[in-house]
């Protein structure tokens, strides 16, 4: 596989990683001088692509591979697929036997090119189906309803309420850290709320904008942040002092977390709107050439449907552009990005679509 660089570029990235020798240095000591005969050079911005060059030969000799064993036919319609993240691999497929040849045929490439899987690492998980998976030595993959990749949690029920229980307990730690902090300091309710949104709602709400959220979970995401600002204005919860949760949020300036994280799901739903109209992830959310949801090939099963992520965001954008199309306005980025602050607001009660202001003093 080619990519395009030219035989100097090539010469430089030899020579740099020709004869590479390192030394040790602790507290003030500096170790002999060893050879580094394998790995890539640690902190170098050319690392990651190097690595990148790497698993993208690697997957594709191993697809290779697979495509010999398997005829195309069979092939192309299991929806076999990865997702790369440097070393951290997952793999996805719909056929037990051909995803076993090809996490095999993975681990025979990567054996050439001096990589190995972590054995201790390796996890299935299956959904409505039943697949018993093996290792080099023949061990089975233990399974598990639930993997954490990349810092979420992949359920195999296909819902994120485990997910989201389990950001609100890493939120809330984080906060009883800063209020111990807090407590030997002199700052200001308003900056205190600050450092919040800053260290606690970032990490609760990091890569939450594909989330599905049910009616239990917008209870715990709103009861979890406003019993936070509670905490950051020192009043107690409302059977005791008879204060309202709006009340509290309107001090800090601030919105329900549903409201907060509806925003930035839909800015996210109009930047995949925004992409061209043979990107896949575009495909995989609305209809070639459109801005209507994609439609689900599956087979519904019986009861009551289960909430579709872009279903839901496609029915809150119809609200967003009202009295105009979606394609009017999803188009303009800042046009799509005012019309969510003004709905969002709305939604969450503030007069005049605005957010309301800070009562407290910066």
């Amino acid at each position: 596989m080619g990519f395009g660089l030219p035989s100097a570029f090539i010469d430089m990235v030899r020579a740099i990683y020709a004869d590479r020798i390192f030394q040790v240095r602790d507290s003030g000591r500096v170790s002999d001088v060893h050879a580094q005969r394998f790995g890539i050079l640690q902190g170098c911005p050319l690392s990651p692509f190097l690595f990148s060059i790497l698993m993208t030969v690697l997957i594709r000799d191993a697809k290779d591979k697979l495509l010999a064993q398997f005829s195309a036919d069979r092939f192309g319609a299991l929806g076999l697929d990865e997702i790369l993240y440097a070393d951290d691999t997952l793999l996805m497929g719909c056929d037990g036997e051909v995803l076993q040849a090809y996490m095999q045929h993975i681990s025979d490439c990567g054996a050439e090119y001096g990589l190995s899987f972590n054995g201790t690492k390796l996890e299935s998980m299956v959904v409505n189906c039943t697949a018993d998976l093996v290792n080099a030595a023949g061990d089975g993959i233990p399974q598990k309803s639930a993997l954490k990749y990349l810092g979420a949690l992949l359920s195999s029920e296909g819902c994120d309420t485990s997910e989201i229980s389990r950001r609100i307990g890493i939120a809330r730690h984080e906060l009883d850290l800063l209020k111990k902090c807090w407590s030997h300091t002199s700052l200001s309710k308003a900056r205190k709320y600050d450092i919040y949104r800053s260290l606690v709602l970032s990490k609760l709400l990091y890569g939450l904008e594909s989330a599905t959220l049910h009616a239990h979970d917008k209870r715990k995401l709103d009861g979890f942040h406003a019993d936070c600002c509670r905490k950051i204005l020192r009043i107690s919860s409302s059977h005791i002092s008879r204060v309202s949760n709006r009340y509290v949020l309107a001090q800090l300036g601030t919105m329900p977390l549903t409201s907060i994280l509806l925003k930035r799901q839909l800015c996210f739903f109009g930047s995949v709107a925004r992409r061209a109209h043979n990107d896949p992830i575009r495909n995989l959310l609305f209809q070639p050439g459109a801005y209507t949801p994609a439609k689900n090939a599956a087979t519904r099963k019986r009861g009551r449907p289960r909430l579709e992520w872009n279903t839901v965001m496609h029915n809150h954008a119809i609200e967003v552009a009202k009295p105009r199309a979606i394609a009017s306005i999803i188009c303009d980025k800042e046009d799509w990005r005012k019309a969510v602050n003004t709905y969002c607001a709305m939604l969450a009660g503030c007069r005049g679509g605005e957010m309301p202001p800070r009562v407290l003093p910066e």
